[in-house]
């Protein structure tokens, strides 16, 4: 009968261990972070993959890896601090989540913060930043190309780029996002004048009032480039237009 206890409760202890490490993985590899791989749209498209099995890639659409992103190999997941630690560690080897929200990834890393979409997402295609032309570095290190839908005080309404107020899908996308207390607003409008098919670029460029923003966004939802500090926070907008003149 001893016996028999002894194997009852050795494997209740099995069985115990074995659950608690599955959730140990669980929280490790996150569902949100490994069902799919998460795009950064800039110059040269971004794609980072976090997998199930603890896998960890990060590189641009030519192929090659961003930064120092094939020094690590492996990554963990911290539900309290929401931090990603990368191995083996390094300088740059610890990620911060930021935000998770309506198929948006905000992530914080040593040099900055970036907006991912999911990259399995059918909005994704229709988010591309335009950046055909930008001799100034205007938007140099921007986190995220948005809609700016409105603004309320200290927060604006924001959704991915190529929002359409009469496609109602967009809805789920929208976030009320807070401003920083030091939020700055610009205005760049790029003219591209085409002759014989040449093209002449010629662009204004000047830093808004909150009253010049208000009265911008009272004519429509606007497209803005936009950083974020490691807070969420919006820190800057640089509001976009573009005309071609034939």
């Amino acid at each position: 009968m001893k016996k028999l206890l002894r194997l009852i409760y050795a494997i209740i202890c099995s069985i115990l261990v074995l659950f608690l490490a599955a959730c140990s993985s669980a929280e490790e590899h996150p569902e949100f972070l490994t069902d799919h791989e998460w795009v950064y749209f800039t110059y040269c498209d971004e794609t980072i993959s976090f997998g199930d099995d603890g896998s960890y890639a990060y590189y641009c659409a030519c192929g090659s890896p961003v930064g120092d992103s094939d020094l690590y190999e492996t990554y963990k997941y911290d539900p309290d601090t929401s931090d990603i630690t990368l191995s083996p560690k390094g300088s740059d080897s610890s990620i911060k989540v930021l935000r998770y929200e309506k198929s948006r990834l905000l992530l914080k890393f040593s040099d900055g913060v970036k907006e991912f979409y999911d990259a399995g997402d059918p909005l994704a295609s229709n988010v591309h930043p335009d950046m055909d032309y930008d001799p100034d570095n205007y938007i140099q290190d921007f986190s995220s190309y948005l809609t700016i839908i409105s603004r309320n005080g200290n927060s604006v309404t924001t959704a991915p780029a190529g929002y359409d107020a009469d496609y109602p899908e967009y809805d789920k996308y929208m976030l009320d996002e807070k401003l920083a207390a030091d939020a700055r607003f610009y205005e760049w409008n790029l003219t591209i004048t085409v002759t014989d098919e040449v093209e002449q670029p010629d662009s204004s460029y000047m830093k808004l009032s909150a009253q010049q923003v208000e009265r911008l966004l009272d004519g429509g939802p606007a497209a803005g480039y936009v950083w974020y500090n490691a807070d969420a926070e919006i820190e800057k907008i640089l509001f976009y237009g573009k005309t071609i003149i034939e």
